[in-house]
């Protein structure tokens, strides 16, 4: 159950940070928007990673 968790949180996280890379790259997107987005995503999937690998690292040791 942990690992099914933990592999919840990092599968997306990795997916919003690929899709992330994509941020900007149309024409009427502006530099504060992008700037806005990254501030509040970036963290998010950090924490989402971080949170995921534990769970799945304490899963292999329990």
């Amino acid at each position: 159950l942990l690992q099914a968790l933990g592999y919840v949180l990092v599968l997306p996280a990795i997916s919003a940070y690929l899709a992330l890379n994509f941020t900007g790259s149309s024409t009427y997107t502006s530099l504060s928007g992008v700037l806005k987005e990254m501030r509040i995503a970036i963290p998010a999937i950090i924490v989402s990673i971080v949170i995921g690998c534990l769970l799945i690292l304490v899963n292999n040791f329990i």
